[in-house]
């Protein structure tokens, strides 16, 4: 490409907004520019480059295709992102439909069962035992939604904040810093 790779790292470094990103990115230049090999300076940073990058990286290096594992890494990362937004949008209609199918058994649970036990205690008629089951374990239940989605939403915030945390910024960052390399290798090549 005609641009030596810390002159490409210094650029990059430069123009990421991410402080976080833009440290390592520093550092991995000076690794290179005092004559480390470029995957092992990436190696030095597991949480944020998984280890098939660096593999990708050290083979394109030892091989002296770097310049074209970084375009292929990059094309890899691209469809990867691709992927995952239409798995995402994929998976929204079935969360709706479960979410109001929800909603609609608790509704029923909640507001016409009630009315059915009353309605049959009125006629003077004794429950069956099946039906007395289900209005005492919806009116129990009824009663106890409160605390069990107050348990479940608590629950699932702690992880989903400890699983953003740990990998989602890693993953991010080794995601913003392979696009970035990606996309100056491009603009030299072009």
């Amino acid at each position: 490409s005609g641009i030596p790779l810390a002159q490409s790292l210094e650029v990059l470094g430069e123009q990421v907004g991410h402080k976080g990103l833009q440290t390592i990115i520093l550092s991995v230049k000076e690794k290179v520019s005092q004559g480390s090999y470029y995957w092992e300076s990436l190696a030095a940073y597991p949480k944020v480059f998984p280890k098939i990058y660096i593999a990708l990286i050290r083979a394109g290096e030892s091989s002296g295709a770097l310049e074209t594992m970084l375009k292929r890494l990059t094309r890899y990362l691209e469809d990867a992102e691709h992927v995952r937004r239409l798995i995402k949008s994929a998976l929204i209609y079935p969360v709706v439909v479960v979410c109001l199918g929800l909603g609609v058994v608790i509704l029923l649970l909640a507001f016409v069962i009630p009315q059915f036990e009353e309605l049959l205690k009125s006629s003077g008629q004794e429950l069956p035992g099946l039906t007395q089951f289900v209005i005492d374990l919806v009116g129990d239940g009824i009663a106890r939604l409160d605390e069990f989605f107050s348990g479940i939403e608590g629950g699932a915030d702690a992880v989903a904040e400890r699983i953003k945390r740990a990998s989602i910024a890693a993953a991010e960052a080794a995601t913003q810093f392979i696009r970035l390399i990606g996309n100056q290798v491009r603009l030299l090549v072009e």
